[in-house]
């Protein structure tokens, strides 16, 4: 990339409001916070000619607003004898909001593969901008269908039967570059943990789930195995494709090429990506003997409960904040067993 010798380190400044309580002779124990964070000179990728030779120059560009909340509960459900079971959940959400964009009302960001992020004023960063299709009828059922709608792609070629069918923002009867819209962000609306904790006299069983609800996924894997415009390998999931009149189904008819654009980045490859994880399960045993060592036997990422088609909804394609709702197939967090001793002397 070209060298930017004028930035200058981004600022943050926070307002915090918080408590600690505990009550019932420490039975339940209780943690809430809010915030609000104002960010200034934030650094971003700002589009430049082709003559710098690299598509984007990074500058402090931006300003943004976060807002959000995180509350912790803890709860000694039974205490008695030997017994005891805690359980206890934590919640959090945050809100970002540009507020700022350097002069601009928007940045537009555009990947090799034709998928694109953009940057709004009043948003949050980095929401996926693309093609909208129409709700429960994706796809032209029927030749009447496609003539009623009589939208055409940007090389003037009609949509027929089995080609998506794609909202036309603008009336002008043309589905092209004008016609994308904010799609959503990866950012989920709640994310959290649950646990809990079974002990008795020496024995302890612990297990603690994630959760996140609202975020959105790009899944570019599937993209590209249902494209049906070459002759690679396909999803068993094609063999829905649209295949002859009046056929309802979301997938689209197979063409070589793709010359009608159904394969282009739209809601069609943006996934509810909200999951329940199984984080960590745990048995542990403490010995009389040696005070403080332990044996241990633990496993993680056992299942996850999600509507994500992808291989795990948790994945993130980089540590670049602007790729976090990106699946490029990157491998996902393994399944794993652990036996191990925790000796103290």
């Amino acid at each position: 990339g070209v060298p930017n010798t004028e930035i200058i380190p981004e600022t943050k400044n926070t307002l915090n409001f918080g408590i600690d309580a505990s009550m019932f002779n420490h039975r339940l124990d209780i943690t809430a916070d809010i915030y609000r964070a104002l960010n200034h000179n934030l650094i971003m990728p700002v589009s430049v000619s082709a003559a710098y030779g690299t598509n984007y120059l990074y500058k402090n560009a931006a300003s943004a607003v976060n807002t959000g909340y995180e509350l912790g509960i803890n709860y000694a459900a039974i205490v008695k004898g030997d017994f005891r079971w805690n359980i206890g959940a934590t919640v959090a959400g945050n809100k970002c909001e540009i507020t700022s964009l350097g002069g601009q009302n928007t940045m537009l960001f555009q990947m090799s593969d034709g998928s694109a992020l953009i940057s709004e004023i009043g948003k949050p960063l980095y929401s996926f901008y693309g093609y909208q299709t129409t709700k429960g009828n994706s796809v032209f059922a029927s030749t009447t269908d496609a003539q009623a709608a009589a939208l055409k792609n940007s090389a003037g070629k009609t949509f027929r039967a089995g080609d998506v069918y794609f909202v036309d923002q603008n009336s002008d009867g043309i589905i092209d570059d004008r016609d994308r819209v904010n799609l959503g962000s990866a950012d989920p609306d709640l994310f959290g943990r649950i646990f809990t904790t079974f002990q008795y006299k020496n024995f302890e069983l612990s297990a603690n789930f994630g959760y996140s609800l609202g975020n959105k996924m790009y899944n570019a894997v599937r993209r590209n195995m249902e494209s049906m415009s070459d002759f690679t390998n396909q999803l068993v999931s094609v063999n829905k494709r649209w295949m002859s009149e009046g056929q309802v189904t979301q997938i689209p008819r197979a063409d070589y090429g793709d010359p009608m654009g159904n394969n282009r980045f739209s809601d069609r490859w943006i996934e509810n990506a909200s999951y329940l994880k199984l984080k960590e399960v745990a048995l542990s045993y403490k010995f009389n003997f040696m005070e403080g060592s332990t044996v241990f036997l633990s496993a993680e990422n056992l299942f996850t409960i999600t509507e994500y088609l992808g291989l795990d909804p948790e994945t993130m394609y980089s540590y670049d904040v602007s790729l976090r709702g990106f699946d490029y197939a990157k491998i996902p967090l393994p399944r794993s067993f652990k036996l191990g001793f925790n000796i103290k002397l």
